[in-house]
């Protein structure tokens, strides 16, 4: 964004905050709550742990980044960049494949949504296989580094870039909650369940998926909360943004989360339709009419041979 057009929206949400400071008030307080009541518990420990282990073990940045979630995997790899290990270019490119949605905000926060561990790993993997694929797709002329490598850290070290990126998380999560809030009482919260989970996970990822618990259908949800991990949403833009260097052009990174994005929703649609949908019952059915119209021709094949055999044919 530039200097302008951030002085146009600064200047804007300063007016909704003196004509109307009572939303922007429940707005922030809805986020803090998020924060603390989901956010920090799910996702905290695990980004802790996640920084120490990939850097104590010389970790590769891809296993950073899927450990650590959001926006672990661009902060790892803006270390990379500034020490020199990365190129500016293969930084860019490698911002689609490290920057993921990590198990501790999937497994807490998805389970809540699907309801089931196995539905959780299947999630997983296809935001995994989607990110090698967009990753793949981006670096393929980029002259990328395989096994680019992190700096060893201590557990102190960790423990305090955890603080500091979990605070410039929620930061941001409070900030769009805020503007969510003016949005609702303008009139989306009166969409149905999808429209609202949609809209509000684009602009912010955790209270989309809020919003998604309330969906009845499984495949639904699944297949929304598979979009909106893949692609982060606004918030997780700006979070990554605010980790990286200002000389690192987001373009590319921009493009890629699209592009995964697309491929993620079009496997998780093809799984919830195997699950849930009406496709794995018809795929059922033509393989056993297959089967028995196969063993049914085998079986009259084996009896003519037997005859023909019989008569010296």
């Amino acid at each position: 964004m530039s200097g302008k057009m951030g002085a146009a929206a600064a200047a804007i949400g300063m007016v909704l905050l003196i004509l109307d400071p009572v939303t922007a008030m429940e707005g922030a307080r809805q986020g803090i709550g998020t924060c603390l009541q989901t956010l920090i518990p799910s996702l905290f420990p695990m980004m802790v742990l996640g920084i120490y282990l990939t850097g104590a073990l010389d970790g590769s940045l891809i296993l950073a980044g899927w450990l650590g979630g959001y926006p672990v995997g661009a902060k790892v790899v803006d270390q990379a960049y500034r020490s020199g290990r990365l190129s500016k270019g293969q930084a860019q490119r490698m911002l689609v494949a490290c920057n993921q949605c990590g198990p501790a905000f999937l497994f807490g926060v998805g389970h809540q949504i699907l309801g089931r561990g196995w539905a959780c790993w299947l999630l997983w993997a296809i935001l995994l296989l989607s990110a090698g694929i967009a990753g793949a797709l981006l670096t393929k002329r980029s002259g990328l580094i395989p096994g680019g490598r992190t700096q060893p850290i201590s557990f102190p070290q960790a423990l305090e870039n955890g603080v500091k990126v979990m605070g410039t998380v929620c930061g941001w999560v409070v900030l769009f909650r805020v503007a969510l809030g003016f949005l609702e009482r303008w009139g989306l919260d009166r969409a149905s369940v999808p429209v609202r989970a949609v809209t509000e996970g684009i602009l912010e990822l955790s209270n989309g998926c809020i919003v998604l618990m309330e969906a009845s259908d499984p495949a639904m949800r699944f297949l929304i909360c598979a979009g909106l991990m893949s692609f982060g949403g606004a918030c997780v833009s700006m979070q990554t943004c605010a980790v990286t260097s200002p000389a690192l052009n987001k373009t590319d990174y921009f493009l890629g989360k699209l592009l995964q994005c697309c491929i993620a929703t079009s496997l998780a649609w093809i799984a919830g339709q195997l699950i849930w949908g009406g496709l794995g019952r018809t795929i059922l059915a033509v393989a056993v009419t297959a089967g028995t119209i196969l063993g049914a021709y085998l079986k009259r094949a084996e009896k003519r041979c037997s005859i023909y055999h019989g008569i010296g044919v």
